[in-house]
């Protein structure tokens, strides 16, 4: 398609940030919204149509173009029909002054860090990137919006758009991530395919909450990685200790990606060490100096300015959500639910049952998020349901691949940063759920950047498989994919009534 990878990027990071931008032209939660709505998805799928029909780009290029397209067109959809106040997480509210919202509103009236305890305020113990980015973006358009007509509940909403462009850039960093690992063409198309559609990635557009920056700073972290990994060399090891530190800046959580980073760093080191290569032994260490020197600060400049300040625990997170009372170990992993519905049961949300069991919580969370679709159509339902088995489907054959790649006799790096990345995830949440037992604990939002590598490794087990498994395997990520999108295509309904 274009001469070189760096001509073909810097063409997909204008189109995305075009792209997004373009969406601040339609408001979303009015009226009109369905007008503007429908003629937006018009617009983008024939633009989608006249792409694929150049011949240039190829089969499986027009396939990946296709994909890529119908994930934007669905986050942009969602957050036409999804106002700020809609299937947030720790948002609160504009105009209220506490919450994610009354955060980002605190840096767009004062432009500093809070100068008192940040635990007298909900929501501001934060991490601070995503609300100063947030508040910049506000007051650049609330100058604009002299010149275009748009009033402050615009600009507000249009917060979307920044979720919208992370969202998409964390698809697109993920292809780049998965191309690592050398697969076919039409295991490629499939991985995208998987990290495009992904649920979690379409309602964490629309929140904006600092969820979805950290993901997306996580995978440009492991992006660069990879390429230090494939090449040693500073021009990539810098940045990647960049972009980990600044997820941690985002949300603590980012401090995830230490440990698949740190196990092949020590893994490396090990190897020159034993093969004395002392040269190779000494460039090592110095660029892990300067990785450390670089993320280090970035990553807990916040908590350890808050301890000094007002002595906040670094790993300060405040109690939230209802809590899981009178349930015993066994029946959070065991139990089978007593609701017959594939959404996500809370009795705050009118269920005469909480949903306590940590493994069905979390893949329903991760399809879901917290809300439940089930009045928003007719076929709302059995959408939900087919989108559930499929998931749950997926999940298990993910699990064999990662235990196929931890037991493999020849070790690829990749793979294996992917299969310690997955692990340490989970078993972050796992322990959450435990040690903080309440609803919000559950969510896979905490942990949803291992979208990308288990699409990855689903893939790779696809690839390796026999041809009835392959075959398997194809038809459940197809279902997977088809039932997420028509499962947000339904989800807009309920505001458009």
């Amino acid at each position: 398609m274009f001469e070189d990878d760096k001509k073909r990027d810097t063409a997909v990071f204008a189109a995305i940030i075009f792209a997004s931008l373009l969406t601040c032209c339609f408001y979303t939660y009015d009226t009109p919204a369905r007008l503007q709505a429908g003629v937006f998805l018009l617009m983008m799928i024939s633009v989608a149509a006249v792409m694929g029909a150049f011949r240039r780009f190829g089969f499986e290029t027009g396939v990946v173009l296709v994909i890529c397209m119908s994930a934007f067109l669905i986050r942009a959809d969602y957050i036409i029909y999804t106002p700020t106040w809609i299937r947030q997480h720790d948002v609160i509210g504009f105009g209220t002054g506490m919450g994610q919202a009354g955060y980002i509103e605190y840096f767009l009236e004062n432009g500093h860090l809070p100068d008192f305890d940040p635990r007298k305020i909900w929501g501001f113990f934060q991490p601070p990137l995503h609300h100063i980015t947030a508040a910049i973006w506000l007051k650049l358009q609330m100058a604009a919006g002299s010149v275009f007509g748009w009033g402050t509940d615009r600009c507000r909403e249009n917060v979307q758009v920044l979720t919208l462009i992370y969202s998409c850039l964390t698809t697109w960093l993920g292809c780049k991530c998965v191309a690592f690992l050398k697969l076919t063409r039409r295991s490629y198309m499939c991985a995208v395919a998987l990290m495009a559609c992904a649920p979690c990635f379409i309602f964490l557009s629309g929140s904006i909450n600092n969820d979805i920056l950290c993901i997306l700073l996580q995978i440009a972290g492991m992006y660069f990685f990879f390429c230090w990994m494939k090449t040693p060399v500073f021009k990539y090891i810098i940045p990647a200790a960049l972009f980990m530190g600044l997820s941690m800046m985002a949300k603590l959580s980012g401090i995830m990606l230490a440990a698949p980073i740190g196990c092949i760093m020590l893994f490396r080191l090990f190897c020159t060490i034993r093969d004395k290569e002392k040269k190779k032994t000494g460039d090592l260490v110095l660029q892990y100096l300067v990785f450390a020197l670089i993320s280090i600060p970035l990553g807990i400049f916040y908590p350890v300015r808050n301890l000094l300040l007002f002595g906040i625990p670094v790993t300060y997170t405040p109690k939230v959500g209802e809590p899981i009372e009178g349930v015993t170990f066994a029946e959070r992993i065991f139990s089978p639910g007593s609701e017959n519905t594939p959404f996500t049961c809370l009795r705050a949300s009118g269920h005469a049952y909480d949903e306590f069991n940590v493994p069905l919580a979390i893949i329903k969370t991760a399809l879901f998020g917290e809300a439940d679709y089930s009045g928003v159509s007719a076929f709302a339902t059995l959408t939900g349901r087919i989108l559930l088995v499929s998931a749950a489907l997926a999940a298990v054959f993910t699990f064999i691949s990662v235990l196929k790649e931890l037991f493999r006799k020849d070790k690829n790096e990749y793979g294996m940063f992917m299969v310690i990345y997955i692990l340490f995830s989970f078993a972050f949440l796992i322990r959450l759920c435990f040690n903080i037992p309440n609803f919000s604990s559950q969510d896979f939002r905490y942990i949803a950047h291992v979208i990308i590598p288990a699409a990855g490794l689903y893939v790779q087990l696809m690839n390796d498989s026999k041809k009835q498994v392959r075959y398997v395997m194809s038809f459940v990520a197809g279902v997977y994919c088809l039932s997420s999108l028509a499962m947000y295509l339904q989800a807009g309904l309920i505001i458009w009534k």
